[in-house]
C-alpha cells in the first residue's frame, strides 16, 4: 500500500502545469484567440464554452507530463452558437463572432383619445413637455443668429473693403514694372572673318587632300592593271601547256598505229650506217 501510495504522488509532481501564451484580437464582427500549445496533438485537450461566456481549454500534452487549464470570459457581444477553432502545428486558432447591434427602437405609438374628444391630463403633460422644450431651443438659435448676424455685416464689409483696394495696388504694381528701366540687351559677339594666313591653309589642305585621292585613285588603277596581265600571262601557259600535251598526244598515236613502218625505218637506217661504215674503213 504505501509503494503504491509513492508512485502516486511522484506521478501527481511529475505533472507540469503550463500557462500558454495567447493573443486576443478584436477584429471587424469578429474576436480571434491564438493560444500556442507546444507539445500537445489534437486529441489530447478539449475546449468548452458555457451559457455565461466562460471559454475552457483543459487536457494533458507530452505523454502526460504536462496540463494545461484556462478558463477566458468572452465579451457580452460575443456569438457563443457560432464559435469555430482549427490547430495548425502547436497553435491553436478561435474564431468567435460578434453579435449583430441591436435595432433601433421603433418610437411609441400615439395615445387614444377619450370619447369626448379630448386627451388625457398625462398625454397633455408630455405634449406639452416636448413642445416647451422645442420653443426652448428655438429661441437659442434665434438668439445666436442674432448675434452672429453683426458678425457676419463686419466680416462682409471688410472683404469688400479689401477687394476695393486689390485692383489700386494690382494698378501700382504695374506703374513701378513700367518705371522700372528695362536691361539693354548685351550685343552678340559678331563672328571674326577668316584672315588670309587662314584661307591659304584651308587651301593648301584641300588640295593636299585631292592629291592623296589621286595617288589613291592611281594605285588602285595599277593594281588592277597588274592583276589584269597576271591573270593573261597565266592564261597563256595554261595554253601552251596545253597544246603541248595535244602534240605529244598526237605523234604516241602516231607512233602507235604506224609502228611496224617505223621498224622498218629504224631498221634499214642502222643497215645504211652500218654498211657506210664498212666501205669508208676499207677506203
Amino acid at each position: 500500500m504505501a509503494s503504491k501510495q509513492g508512485s502516486s504522488a511522484a506521478k501527481a509532481t511529475a505533472v507540469a502545469d503550463i500557462d500558454p501564451t495567447y493573443e486576443w484580437v478584436d477584429g471587424d464582427g469578429i474576436y480571434l484567440l491564438r493560444l500556442n500549445l507546444p507539445g500537445f496533438k489534437k486529441e489530447d485537450f478539449r475546449v468548452h464554452v458555457d451559457p455565461a461566456g466562460r471559454l475552457t481549454i483543459q487536457g494533458h500534452g507530452a505523454g502526460g507530463a504536462t496540463r494545461i487549464h484556462k478558463v477566458f470570459q468572452l465579451p457580452s457581444t460575443s456569438d457563443l452558437d457560432g464559435i469555430t477553432g482549427r490547430y495548425d502545428g502547436s497553435v491553436l486558432v478561435l474564431t468567435v463572432p460578434k453579435l449583430p447591434p441591436p435595432a433601433v427602437p421603433s418610437p411609441p405609438p400615439p395615445q387614444e383619445q377619450n370619447k369626448q374628444g379630448g386627451q388625457d391630463p398625462a398625454g397633455k403633460a408630455a405634449t406639452e413637455q416636448p413642445k416647451s422644450r422645442i420653443s426652448r431651443e428655438a429661441e437659442r438659435l434665434i438668439e445666436a443668429a442674432r448675434a452672429r448676424l453683426p458678425r457676419t455685416r463686419q466680416a462682409k464689409e471688410q472683404s469688400t473693403a479689401e477687394r476695393s483696394e486689390m485692383p489700386t495696388a494690382a494698378k501700382e504694381a504695374e506703374e513701378e514694372k513700367k518705371e522700372e528701366p528695362k536691361p539693354k540687351p548685351k550685343p552678340k559677339p559678331k563672328a571674326e572673318a577668316p584672315s588670309e594666313n587662314a584661307k591659304g591653309a584651308a587651301a593648301d589642305e584641300h588640295r593636299a587632300n585631292v592629291g592623296r585621292e589621286a595617288e589613291r585613285g592611281i594605285e588602285a588603277s595599277r593594281a588592277r592593271l597588274q592583276a589584269a596581265a597576271e591573270r593573261e600571262t597565266t592564261e597563256r601557259q595554261e595554253k601552251k601547256g596545253r597544246c603541248w600535251k595535244e602534240e605529244g598526244f598526237k605523234w604516241a598515236d602516231a607512233i602507235g598505229n604506224n609502228k611496224e613502218v617505223i621498224a622498218t625505218a629504224v631498221a634499214a637506217f642502222t643497215l645504211g650506217v652500218f654498211v657506210s661504215h664498212r666501205l669508208f674503213a676499207r677506203n
